[in-house]
């Protein structure tokens, strides 16, 4: 019998470590189940800095694009745990599979999302890379409610 438990524990152990809701912001909320990105997501979505300057970390504000198969009813997003308000449309695409929205203050100088300037107190190319942990959940037309969690890669620049 010990053996069998023992076989069950080490099991749903290896299921839950693999799950990319576990990875990129914790369990599942009650009525979003994890989703695989996938199957919601029609590519990665992009993380950037969205200061007027080029290379400019000052104005602390980051971009967050999400690209959806199908069309959502809402879509609401955290980036390495703070909230994110998105709209669908925008200057990178059509609504309601593209939806889009920014975080400020970002934390790109102190802050959970902080970079290690390339030059100066406020330059950042990428040369130090940094990575955020995202969290979209999506309600779909019918209100089926879906989470995905990964991590991506955060780009110098927005636009």
């Amino acid at each position: 019998m010990r053996p069998l438990l023992l076989a069950a524990l080490l099991g749903s152990s290896l299921v839950a470590c693999g799950s990319a809701a576990g990875r990129a912001g914790g369990p599942p909320s009650p009525g979003s189940p994890a989703v695989a990105p996938g199957r919601l997501l029609a590519r990665t979505p992009y993380v950037g800095v969205a200061c007027p300057q080029p290379n400019s970390i000052a104005c602390d504000r980051v971009g967050l694009a999400v690209w959806l198969r199908a069309p959502a009813a809402g879509v609401s997003a955290r980036i390495d745990d703070r909230p994110v308000a998105l709209h669908a449309g925008g200057s990178g695409g059509r609504g309601p599979t593209y939806w889009e929205g920014y975080l400020r203050p970002a934390g790109l100088l102190d802050g959970r999302l902080r970079v290690t300037p390339d030059a100066g107190r406020y330059w950042w190319a990428g040369a130090h890379p940094k990575r955020a942990d995202l969290v979209l959940d999506i309600v779909g037309r019918g209100g089926a409610r879906r989470k995905v969690g990964l991590s991506v890669g955060l780009a110098p620049g927005w636009g």
